[in-house]
């Protein structure tokens, strides 16, 4: 791979740099393109521009300094670009962040309201279910800045606005925030994962940012991952080393879980074990108390649930009550509503925290039938038959 100067491309236009690359794989228009909008209606779009306010960031005195901190780096890396030419200006904020970190939000709640969401199939944790091996090695590679990477079409620039200290900002790549990103991202991602499929023996697989390869030979794998992370960074990708793993390993983080090849078990890491422990918690304890909760933080709540029921397969069953108390809500209030905490939903909230507390590894080897019980069903006479690994036969009765 040839060394490339980086230095004065920005982030949304490291793939457009590298066109030449992109097109050997593809023809490269969606590279170049950008994101486009997706509009329900342009008379929907005109009505917002009529009604939009201008909002100016307000935080407290930490988060002001560490949300001009990222601004600033974010306006060096041309992610964020000073301009007047603004039809929607947004409310954004900072949210905490594993590690003590922050996440810099554009609230893009009135555009994406009348943006058609685009739907399309993730290769989920049964993905890796079915492509996990005995004794095979994983490394994990994760790339950095990932919706950023998508650079803005012109149309849909002056839509991404915001405010911060008299100044008017909007988004040169896609901002956190934007309902379709995980579609323009993955769209972009899943040409060079195909292309890796065709050019290396390995197998691969991504959730949004996150990438893991898999292979029997650890020495191969170890090479390949060197020459696959050269690769992505020759299409344009930013690579976040801190949070790769590059030395193979038969047990490996991924998707928030802990994967063993060599027992074929998962199970959730240390960390969102301990997260989701204080966060039940807390919620038994509102519930004992017979609090009101607004009913985005119960959907909020059964999404984390709901991550869980890979591992644990009877995860929907357990939150049947607050699911059910969810439902009811929403149709009589709607999404900005309230909700009372009864007690009904006390007995799930439980029962998940102990299965948590236990995090009980989910076998991911299907067990084969060792043998198989058959009856006659006759008037007289009652004869059951045992076949054993469908070669032996013994009689009974």
């Amino acid at each position: 791979m040839q060394c490339i100067n980086w230095e004065n491309v920005s982030v949304p236009e490291r793939h457009t740099y590298r066109i030449q690359e992109w097109n050997k794989i593809n023809d490269g228009i969606d590279i170049q393109t950008g994101a486009l909008p997706k509009l329900t209606s342009v008379e929907a779009l005109q009505q917002l521009e009529t009604i939009q306010k201008y909002k100016d960031y307000h935080a407290p005195l930490l988060q002001l300094m560490e949300y001009a901190r990222q601004l600033e780096k974010e306006i060096k890396e041309g992610i964020v670009l000073q301009t007047d030419q603004i039809k929607l200006i947004y409310p954004t904020f900072l949210v905490p962040k594993p590690g003590n970190k922050w996440r810099k939000i554009l609230y893009c709640k009135q555009v994406n309201v009348i943006t058609n969401l685009i739907k399309f199939k993730m290769e989920s944790s049964e993905f890796i279910k079915q492509i996990l091996e005995k004794q095979v090695f994983a490394t994990t590679v994760d790339l950095k800045n990932a919706f950023h990477h998508i650079k803005v079409s012109s149309d849909l620039l002056p839509y991404f606005g915001f405010a911060f200290q008299g100044r008017l900002f909007t988004q040169s790549g896609l901002p956190f925030g934007y309902k379709n990103n995980p579609y323009l991202f993955n769209k972009v991602l899943s040409i060079a994962i195909r292309s890796i499929r065709q050019k290396w023996n390995i197998k691969i697989n991504n959730y949004i940012d996150d990438i893991v390869l898999l292979h029997q030979d650890k020495d191969y794998l170890k090479r390949t991952t060197q020459e696959i992370i050269a690769f992505l960074q020759n299409l344009g990708f930013k690579i976040q080393f801190k949070k790769c793993h590059l030395y193979p390993s038969r047990v490996f983080n991924y998707q928030g879980q802990v994967w063993n090849s060599n027992s074929l078990e998962v199970m959730m890491t240390p960390q969102r074990r301990r997260i989701m422990k204080i966060e039940l918690k807390r919620w038994i304890s509102a519930t004992d108390n017979g609090e009101m909760v607004k009913v985005r933080d119960l959907a909020k709540l059964l999404g984390e649930l709901n991550f869980l029921k890979f591992q644990m397969q009877d995860a929907s069953l357990i939150s049947k009550s607050l699911s059910h108390l969810k439902t009811q809500a929403m149709k009589k209030g709607g999404w900005n509503c309230s909700v009372l905490l009864n007690r009904r939903v006390l007995g799930n909230l439980q029962l998940r925290f102990i299965k948590i507390k236990q995090n009980k590894p989910r076998k991911l080897e299907d067990l084969t039938t060792q043998a198989l019980l058959t009856t006659d069903a006759a008037l007289e006479d009652w004869c059951p038959t045992l076949q054993i690994q469908q070669t032996k036969k013994m009689e009974a009765g």
